[in-house]
């Protein structure tokens, strides 16, 4: 719920008799929420908004109300918000977790398992897993914010709570496909070291799934 001032249903409350005559008033002057019309958008207008918050010194005046929509006046409260916003609505990415060494082919797809290969060359398996989360994070934000170009691909990675929490900030729904084993490999590999961490994803995926009964009965390869 919208936050209003603590006098609101007191005697001394500013949204009296006056304040819905001016609410009124307003919506009947400027029907359409300002700020979607400023970013090329016809939606109607049901809250009229203090630009300046009484509760900092606003008042009634004509030039410190504008109309608004709701999702408007609860998100955003420029036009450059609402621009960004619907910039930021048009990325079309989904996000898809996969198995160890499942290949993904196709314009526009970006492989988070690419990223940490590329970074174990210098640290360890571990490390290049989190920095690799942390690149495609910052690609997530890009998008929230609006500051990327339209995207439409596949954001694809093996690790199955990072992309559920992705999908969620892009609005999206995450694909999980089911974990795959990896192939056994030297100590020290990037197979070794997926194989030691799906084990445990597996056993969480599983308690969440079918209860821990089932996660005690879960073969490690």
């Amino acid at each position: 719920m919208p936050w209003k001032p603590a006098s609101v249903g007191r005697k001394e409350s500013p949204y009296d008799e006056r304040w819905k005559r001016i609410r009124a008033q307003t919506l009947q002057s400027e029907p359409l929420c300002r700020l979607c019309l400023a970013a090329g958008r016809t939606v109607s207008a049901t809250i009229v908004d203090h630009i300046v918050p009484l509760a900092d010194g606003g008042t009634h005046a004509t030039a410190n109300l504008q109309p608004l929509c709701k999702r408007c006046h609860d998100a955003v409260k420029t036009p450059a918000d609402t621009a960004a916003r619907a910039r930021a609505e048009s990325v079309g990415l989904q996000v898809v977790a996969v198995g160890f060494g499942a290949v993904m082919t196709g314009v526009g797809v970006l492989d988070q398992r690419a990223i940490r290969r590329a970074l174990a060359g210098g640290v360890a398996w571990g490390t290049a897993h989190t920095l690799s989360l942390a690149a495609c994070d910052g690609i997530v934000q890009a998008a929230q914010r609006g500051d990327l170009p339209r995207l439409t691909g596949l954001l694809v990675t093996d690790d199955a709570r990072w992309a559920r929490g992705a999908a969620t900030l892009l609005g999206v729904e995450a694909t999980i496909h089911p974990l795959a084993d990896p192939p056994s490999g030297a100590a020290g590999s990037e197979e070794a070291w997926m194989r030691e961490r799906y084990g445990s994803e597996r056993d969480a995926r599983t308690v969440a799934t079918q209860g821990p009964q089932a996660a005690s009965a879960t073969v490690r390869a």
